[in-house]
């Protein structure tokens, strides 16, 4: 797909460039390439890892791609989440154990680093709860193992907030993070095909087992998770027994399939992130196809949204 820049939203510059977090040498702009691009308002973003980019679409379900940041900065983007306080976007990359970190990115594109610390083994999903803490599945074991991390709000430096020496905690590759009106965080393990809940407390509270789990999100209503299933392929026979799932938030209970066979459409295989809009539209990652699905808040199909071909769409964001 061809990108297309909107006339005025990008600033350039002549001045040669040079990005170095830590002892890390991320990337070395050249001249009169774009450096800035200010999306308006109610965006939806994409990172795409293969691409090593992030596009964002105005408004959501648009089905023109534009860029945001690439361009060689980033290595493999995965995870993103926005503080509307600061007016800033946080993205995971993650490819080699020395290139794991979290970038700041503010409303035009204008990058620094937020935290590179060695808790940040594999980073994916963000997720920050009202308090403004942001919370990060990491899938890979530096140094502490599989785990989620915790930035208190104001802090660049991460804790441990659960891993695999707590109780009942056996984390395979623990892959998004959801919190939910009651401040309870979920966590999608696609390894072990578990979804865990935590307290606000850090307790432990119930795992749940969804096949494949990867991308979550809460209704809007708050009353329900959505789950995406990673290993889904329409092309499998027997086929998957759903793309995204529901669960009660407040009991656990499988509420049964949100998207399966019966309503897909589409072609999905390994539906990664997903995310809903303001109005309950579902919009998922269909990583292996480069498209957005987006289905309405009742599971009906609505339409595709094709992103960079080859990019493999992960994570999702609006704002």
């Amino acid at each position: 797909m061809r990108r297309v820049i909107h006339p005025g939203s990008v600033r350039r510059s002549s001045v040669l460039t040079v990005i170095i977090f830590a002892t890390n040498l991320i990337v070395v702009a050249t001249s009169n390439i774009a450096l800035a691009v200010c999306p308006p308002n109610n965006s939806l973003y994409v990172s795409e890892y293969k691409a090593k980019d992030v596009q964002y679409y105005s408004p959501p379900g648009s089905l023109t791609e534009h860029p945001f940041v690439g361009m060689g900065v980033i290595t493999g983007p995965t995870g993103m989440a926005y503080d509307s306080t600061s007016s800033t976007l946080y993205l995971s990359n993650t490819t080699k154990p020395s290139t794991n970190y979290i970038l700041a990115i503010d409303s035009c594109g204008n990058i620094s680093k937020f935290s590179s610390d060695p808790l940040l083994g594999y980073p994916h999903g963000l997720r920050f709860d009202s308090s403004g803490n942001l919370f990060v599945a990491t899938a890979g074991a530096m140094p502490n193992g599989m785990s989620v991390v915790e930035f208190l709000a104001g802090s660049s430096t991460p804790t441990v907030y659960a891993n695999n020496s707590d109780a009942g905690v056996s984390f395979l590759a623990p892959v998004d993070v959801a919190v939910d009106h009651a401040g309870h965080v979920w966590v999608s393990d696609t390894k072990a095909d578990l979804v865990y809940e935590f307290s606000s407390a850090h307790n432990l509270l119930r795992t749940i087992s969804s096949t494949g789990a990867f991308g979550l999100a809460i209704s809007n209503s708050g009353t329900t998770l959505f789950v995406s299933n990673q290993k889904a392929n329409s092309l499998s026979v027997p086929p998957p027994a759903f793309y995204v799932e529901k669960y009660d938030v407040v009991t656990g209970a499988d509420l049964g399939p949100f998207i399966d066979d019966s309503n897909r459409a589409v072609a999905i295989r390994n539906p990664l992130g997903i995310l809903f809009d303001s109005m309950g539209n579902l919009f998922v990652a269909n990583s292996a196809y480069d498209e957005i699905e987006v289905f309405s808040s009742s599971g009906v199909y609505k339409k595709s949204v094709a992103t960079m071909p080859g990019g493999t769409p992960h994570f999702l964001l609006i704002h």
